[in-house]
């Protein structure tokens, strides 16, 4: 089957486009889980169907798109189910699609296992805690906080599930086992009709806890009983006392304060609940839950601890030592001898000339070179002594210069020569 097409759920429910289901997974008096894959993206997801909302319905189907596009702006928290999707079925049933967290439910634990420790209380609270805080800071309410919708990952921490499905519950169907599981963890003020609030989602949290430490749901005292009933004990019975489940005061205090009939008896947000639980971790040498919203309110006080009682010394005490005088003060220090001057380093002691010769870069500018300095010779005849071209021609190459005026070089000494015999011949131009 392609992607586009869908599969049929059975029932009325219709066929799920762009998914490929694979299995039931549960089934409400208000929706239908199936676990699903989304060949496109290659992922498993848990897909909700919410069977109770009328396909002609269409404020309901609108309410329910604002509010799948106010859930997934907490998709960022650690603590909450990431919305993946949302749409239609072919029958008219909205569903959204969330990440699967094969972990189980609350609920699922309390069923298989009793009543859980009160350190596992604490830490689900603190992290329950955290994630209401985000919620309400961003405007958005529950509506249905209880075990089933707290769902634990591969890790083991747990993430809050279906917000605000309950606000499209239709308040007419009270049937025995469809409104009673979630009317024990509902506020009293929203069975008397009031609207919720951040106040009721923290009572729901209060009775959340409580059923971790008794093993079952508040005001339940077994077998199938009514939804009157149960809502008359919400209303006016006060919680069962937890002393007895072995958790300290400091716990079970906050609990019943959480679940008091009145909401202005109750703390003030859910970022006080979660730093209430913090202070109980680090009491108690427990690992602490990051808090990740910010804090409008200061921090509920600490509860006093009790100061130990003074231990008297032991053995023959010794008498404090004598006052002693100040010293006298200190001769100034003598002051550091000048450095010592470094020794020049050893000179030539060799004639400049022969080790250094000083050679200037090129000729300075003027009438050097030797055509110049061969004209400026005493004589040019050849009878004239020293008038060999040994006599006129420069001994050296290079005009050593001092400065920017040239220096004449020295001329070569003269060959001694034999004497010629005399002639009586005369050059042609005499």
């Amino acid at each position: 089957m392609s992607e586009g097409d869908g599969q049929d759920l059975g029932g009325s429910v219709g066929d799920l486009p762009g998914f490929e289901i694979e299995s039931e997974l549960g089934r409400g008096g208000f929706s239908r889980v199936f676990l699903a894959r989304q060949p496109r993206l290659h992922r498993t997801v848990a897909v909700k169907v919410l069977t109770h909302i009328d396909a002609r319905d269409t404020e309901a189907h609108r309410r329910f798109e604002a509010e799948c596009q106010a859930v997934g702006s907490l998709s960022w928290h650690p603590h909450v189910v990431t919305v993946y999707d949302t749409g239609t079925t072919s029958a008219g049933h909205p569903f959204l699609a969330m990440e699967h967290l094969p972990g189980g439910s609350l609920q699922a634990k309390l069923d298989d296992h009793g009543a859980a420790p009160w350190q596992e209380v604490v830490r689900v609270g603190a992290e329950l805690a955290e994630a209401l805080a985000a919620a309400h800071q961003a405007g958005i309410l529950h509506r249905d906080v209880k075990p089933a919708n707290v769902l634990a990952d591969r890790l083991g921490e747990h993430r809050l599930a279906d917000f605000g499905i309950a606000r499209f519950g239709d308040a007419t169907r009270t049937a025995t086992g469809v409104i009673t599981g979630t009317a024990a963890y509902t506020a009293p003020e929203v069975l008397r009709g009031d609207r919720a609030s951040p106040a009721s989602d923290l009572y729901s949290l209060g009775a959340t806890l409580h059923a971790l430490l008794v093993g079952r749901a508040p005001f339940l005292s077994g077998g199938d009983e009514s939804v009157m009933a149960v809502m008359y004990r919400v209303a006016t019975v006060p919680p069962a006392p937890l002393e007895a489940t072995g958790a300290p005061p400091s716990l079970t205090g906050l609990v019943l304060s959480l679940m008091a009939k009145d909401p202005a008896a109750r703390p003030g947000s859910a970022v006080d609940v979660g730093q209430w639980l913090q202070q109980i971790q680090r009491d108690h040498g427990l690992p602490l839950t990051t808090l990740r919203a910010a804090s409008s309110q200061p921090p509920p006080p600490a509860p006093p601890a009790t100061a130990a009682p003074a231990v008297p010394p032991v053995g023959p005490t010794t008498p404090e030592p004598a006052t002693l005088p100040p010293p006298p003060p200190r001769a100034p220090a003598a002051p550091a001898p000048p450095p010592r001057p470094r020794r020049p380093p050893p000179q030539h002691r060799c004639r400049p000339r022969r080790c250094h010769p000083r050679r200037p870069a090129r000729l300075p500018r003027g009438r050097v070179g030797r055509r110049w300095w061969r004209w400026r010779q005493p004589s040019w005849c050849s009878w004239w002594p020293g008038a060999s071209w040994r006599s006129w021609w420069p001994a050296t190459t290079t005009v050593e210069a001092t400065g920017s005026t040239p220096t004449r070089p020295r001329r070569a000494r003269p060959r001694r020569r034999l004497p010629r015999a005399p002639t009586t011949r005369r050059p042609p131009w005499w």
